[in-house]
């Protein structure tokens, strides 16, 4: 009898498990049709931009709000740009569901004020002309960031994946933090001052004026040019190296 009990005990767990992973196996992914189609969405006004989905997103400084999405026409409807009261714009996946579009799918993005770009997924994310005096750039996935024309006075870059953020222009001071396996590429953004700290395993390299500040308690590496005067300090088994 106790044998009998425990083996129905046995049973029901494992049909608990069975359901538990069969509900987190998801919806099949929705392929696309071939047709394209482009889409001009209505937004309010943001001045921060969030990508969490496998998209190709390109957000250029201007003097009008807009946005614009291209891609497979059965797959539009699954693609949401939403306004959160943050003053963010969000474009992700629509239940975070996987899309296999017969081409990228890209959403051009443009906006008078931008402050703050996020990728916090696996796509690409884009942003040129960007004039402020404060400007954030997150990488928390595996994705791409390219910022190209950068003019601004405080630069906060914060990278937790394993993707790549590339950077050119210029900022009279930037702070750098790598808590992952990435690589910020800055050796086109001229920097009057840069305080960097690798918890990770990822690597920096920057071009810097005047003054350099280098924390690694990590294994990661900065590589620097330009004649800094230089203070640093590594616990970890990372290294600081003078590439001019």
């Amino acid at each position: 009898m106790k044998n009998t009990s425990r083996l129905s005990i046995l049973l029901i767990a494992g049909f608990v498990v069975l359901a538990i992973f069969m509900s987190s196996c998801g919806e099949p992914c929705i392929e696309g049709n071939g047709t394209m189609r482009t889409e001009d969405r209505v937004v309010n006004n943001f001045s921060s931009v969030v990508l969490s989905g496998d998209m190709d997103v390109f957000i250029i400084q201007d003097t009008i709000t807009e946005v614009i999405v291209q891609g497979d026409e059965n797959l539009l409807p699954y693609v949401l740009t939403e306004n959160r009261s943050t003053g963010t714009l969000e474009i992700r996946n629509a239940n975070n569901r996987c899309l296999r579009s017969s081409s990228p799918i890209k959403v051009t993005v443009r906006t008078p004020d931008i402050f703050r770009v996020t990728n916090a997924g696996s796509g690409y994310v884009s942003c040129d002309y960007v004039f402020n005096n404060r400007f954030d750039v997150i990488l928390s996935g595996s994705g791409e960031i390219d910022c190209y024309k950068l003019d601004t006075r405080d630069l906060k870059v914060t990278l937790s994946g394993s993707g790549r953020i590339t950077m050119q222009g210029k900022t009279l001071t930037s702070d750098m933090l790598i808590s992952g396996s990435g690589r910020i590429k800055a050796f086109d953004m001229d920097q009057d001052e840069c305080y960097i700290n690798i918890t990770g395993s990822g690597d920096a390299y920057v071009f810097v004026f005047d003054y350099l500040n280098v924390k690694i308690p990590g294994s990661g590496s900065v590589f620097f040019r330009g004649a800094p005067d230089l203070d640093y300090r590594i616990d970890g088994s990372g290294r600081v190296v003078d590439s001019n």
